[in-house]
């Protein structure tokens, strides 16, 4: 790497991926990374609060990338979220658009009249790159738009020591958000057909939901929202992992439970992967639970399967390839 690095302004986050394409671009290439974070303001109370203010939070966040352009002068501002970008005067400074997940997802098909649409379209049309963040979302926007696969630290996501698992009983991790998108509702059947099937069967899931009593009354045991160590510590504890069930794809959270080793259950649309992809594909919520059964009693699966999923998040999802596919996004475009 040279002495000389460009600078990439990265404006928002959206479930760390910002955070950890900072260390990525600055361990593995010759750009520096400076970040900007959007307002909070009315978040977190209540989504008719987060409303009200989103126009407050949109203004705040273009003034502030605004400011930082004039007197940072970046090669490359990079925004997270197709419609906080739509707000963003770049001038003369190249704009990567970043999308992932419910800011385009189905935007074509769906709400393309409404106000939401016409600012993604707008957002579409002043950015000199898009980038997606999992590849069905290729579908939702302009062609010529790159998937770059979601960003892990290996470093960090890793196995823990057998010893860890030893005499307690098996352990199943519904590592999806019980919301309408994961697929709560097959998330709940799974799990009360699990339980059902072997009563001593432990299941955890993490809470922050209006779903966390549901989940409790079903027999999971609800964690609170942690920290990534606390995650990363009930993966280890997991002997099989189910993953969200209405997307078809993998996001950050089954990637996290592959790294740290993990079999992972879920259904997937398997065109948008190919074969390689060690994920045990289940084409509904009956087929997770056979899945997942098979696996309980399969401890020879399970590691072969584990194995192979941290291979391949190694291989196609660690931050040195991570590094080099965003690094190409910026040169291609300055």
């Amino acid at each position: 790497m040279s002495d000389v690095r460009r600078l990439v302004v990265q404006v928002g986050d959206i479930a760390r991926v910002a955070e950890v394409l900072s260390v990525a671009m600055q361990r593995h290439t010759d750009w520096a990374v400076a970040n900007l974070d959007v307002s909070k303001l009315g978040l977190g109370r209540s989504s008719l609060a987060a409303a009200l203010t989103k126009p407050i939070r949109v203004a705040d966040m273009a003034t502030r990338v605004s400011r930082s352009a004039r007197v940072r002068r970046p090669d490359v501002i990079h925004a997270h979220w197709a419609l906080y970008a739509s707000s963003i005067v770049a001038r003369r400074i190249p704009l990567v658009v970043h999308a992932h997940g419910s800011d385009v997802r189905g935007w074509k098909a769906g709400w393309n009249t409404g106000l939401e649409a016409r600012v993604v379209r707008r957002t579409f049309g002043k950015a000199a790159a898009v980038i997606v963040s999992t590849p069905d979302l290729l579908a939702d926007v302009p062609p010529g738009a790159r998937y770059v696969p979601n960003p892990i630290d290996c470093d960090f996501w890793t196995p823990g020591s057998p010893a860890e698992r030893e005499n307690r009983n098996p352990t199943v991790m519904l590592h999806a958000r019980l919301t309408r998108v994961k697929g709560a509702a097959d998330l709940l059947y799974i799990a009360r057909s699990l339980k059902s099937e072997r009563p001593g069967l432990r299941i955890v899931a993490l809470g922050g939901t209006d779903l966390d009593q549901s989940a409790v009354d079903t027999g999971v045991d609800v964690l609170p929202l942690g920290t990534g160590v606390d995650v990363r510590e009930a993966l280890r504890c997991a002997d099989v992992v189910i993953g969200q069930q209405l997307l078809r794809t993998v996001g950050l959270s089954e990637l996290e439970a592959l790294a740290c080793g993990k079999p992972v259950v879920m259904p997937l649309d398997v065109s948008l992967y190919g074969d390689d992809l060690p994920i045990a594909d289940a084409g509904d919520a009956d087929g997770v639970v056979a899945s997942c059964l098979e696996l309980l009693d399969d401890p020879s699966r399970r590691r072969d399967l584990g194995l192979a999923g941290r291979d391949y998040v190694a291989a196609v999802h660690g931050l040195e390839r991570f590094a080099s596919l965003i690094a190409a996004v910026y040169e291609d475009i300055i």
